[in-house]
């Protein structure tokens, strides 16, 4: 049954505030506490139906006096072993009142229960996250980030633009080229190279994951499931080289 035809299913309720799962008619009261999150660049516009039927995925919402204050989000990957935490938000009105730790609780809670064999948590911030939160935590990497914005009218053209610039650089990448850079177009070729034991010491891959829109992802089967869903292009690049000896006269 989809949520839409579902009623609202309840989680919990903890200090005050009740616990529901996120449903697409809640669309508009979760943009009401969203409008100022990343600066006007909030995902979550673009994401929120998407997320309500993703596999694995939990979206709670948390009322207050029947209005929506927060919303907290996970998604359920290695095989069921990790749960990597996104989209926490409360509305303006309630921030600095604990309410981001609460609906936090009540989400673990929740994974434990639907999820039990989730052992870990996991998740990616664009701050310092500081002591206190570093203590609950492993570090396990840090990297910068280029974030490319635009307007959404000229993003079509970037787009075709650059699928004209692969085409190119396919047909120049011939049997002479030394450096090869191509699209992995192949499923079984891409799973072979992602599934490779070394992967992790080649590319150095942060806490030995694969980080694609936020999400780190252990290189394994489960997990090339959730990115086959994503209609990504995948590019791989090889260098040949030879290792040459001469004597000296």
């Amino acid at each position: 049954m989809l949520r839409e035809a579902m009623e609202a299913q309840f989680v919990g309720e903890s200090e005050g505030l009740t616990f529901w799962l996120a449903r697409p008619q809640d669309y508009e009261e979760v943009m009401a506490i969203s409008h100022d999150i990343y600066q006007g660049n909030d995902y979550l516009p673009h994401r929120y139906h998407t997320w309500m039927t993703e596999h694995d995925r939990v979206v709670i919402i948390g009322r207050k006096n029947g209005k929506l204050v927060a919303l907290d989000s996970a998604l359920v990957v290695d095989g069921g072993q990790t749960v990597v935490l996104e989209g926490l938000r409360v509305c303006p009105s309630e921030r600095g009142q604990g309410v981001a730790g609460v609906i936090q609780r009540v989400t673990d809670s929740y994974i434990k229960q639907v999820y039990p064999s989730v052992t870990t948590k996991r998740l990616t911030r664009r701050d310092n996250p500081g002591p206190e939160k570093l203590s609950k935590f492993t570090f396990l990497a840090c990297r910068a980030i280029l974030s490319l914005c635009g307007e959404a009218e000229s993003f079509k053209d970037f787009v075709l633009g650059l699928k004209s610039k692969q085409e190119r650089m396919e047909k120049s990448n011939g049997p002479n080229n030394n450096q090869k850079l191509f699209v992995l177009k192949d499923s079984h070729q891409l799973r072979a190279l992602l599934l490779d034991p070394d992967l992790s010491l080649r590319l150095q891959l942060p806490g030995g994951a694969i980080i694609q829109d936020w999400q780190p992802l252990k290189p394994m089967e489960s997990n090339l499931e959730i990115l086959e869903r994503r209609n990504l292009t995948w590019w791989h690049w090889t260098l040949h080289w030879w290792l040459m000896e001469g004597k000296q006269w």
